[in-house]
Formats: C-alpha cells, structure tokens, sequence
C-alpha cells in the first residue's frame, strides 16, 4: 500500500499490485484536511496537519486490511512554536518535524525549530 495526502481532503490508498486507489475510510470526526507530511509506522499513520484548523501531529491506528482508521490520537497541537509546521522524518521511534517554516513572514525570521516526539 502507498498512502497519498490528497487536496482538498483526505488520504488516498493506493494498491501498489492491483493499482486500484481508494479513499482512505474514516469516520465524520476525524479531519484529515492539510496533511503535509505523512508517516507509515507499525500499523498507524503519522500525519502533520497545518493549515486550515488548529496545526498537529495525529497517529491513525489503521486497521488489519490498512484501508481505514480504526482510532485516532492527537501527539502534539497548540505548541507555542508553531508558526508553519510541515513535514519530518521517522527516526527510530521518533518523529522529527520542522515546527516553524514561516512561510507567510515578510520579515524577522526566526531559525527553524526541530521538534522530536516519541512514538
């Protein structure tokens, strides 16, 4: 499987033998709008949202077919460094991600922040 954060909303599964893409099913609560960096690992998906809502990193434990989320849990959200949060990297069990990319200043850049959660 391939996952796809997909505009406007939502993540698309694509079947990598088959070919066949379809959504990734979710229920009405979870808002899956403005992924922009997203994270396999052991059977949940790692997602940093920002944009449009309050700016986080959510896990969605994926079910035993991975083509819909069973659960979901908020990691990380309202940080007061967020200003631009966008996509990371897995190390190990950790995720790093850039928490201030600024991209809508004009002026005073501050130096990029590196957060690290555990998973």
């Amino acid at each position: 499987m391939l996952y796809v954060s997909t505009f406007p909303d939502g993540i698309r599964v694509v079947d990598l033998k088959t070919r066949i893409v379809t959504p990734l099913v979710h229920g009405k609560d979870l808002c899956l709008v403005s992924i922009d960096g997203l994270y396999f690992y052991r059977g949940a998906l790692i997602a940093v949202q920002n944009s449009a809502m309050t700016p986080r990193v959510v896990r969605l434990a994926l079910s035993r077919d991975l083509r819909s989320v069973e659960r979901f849990e908020v990691l990380e959200r309202r940080n007061p460094l967020f200003d631009g949060i966008t996509t990371g990297v897995l190390i190990g069990d950790e995720c790093l991600y850039m928490a201030n990319i600024q991209d809508e200043k004009k002026h005073g850049f501050q130096p990029i922040a590196m957060l690290k959660l555990p998973l």
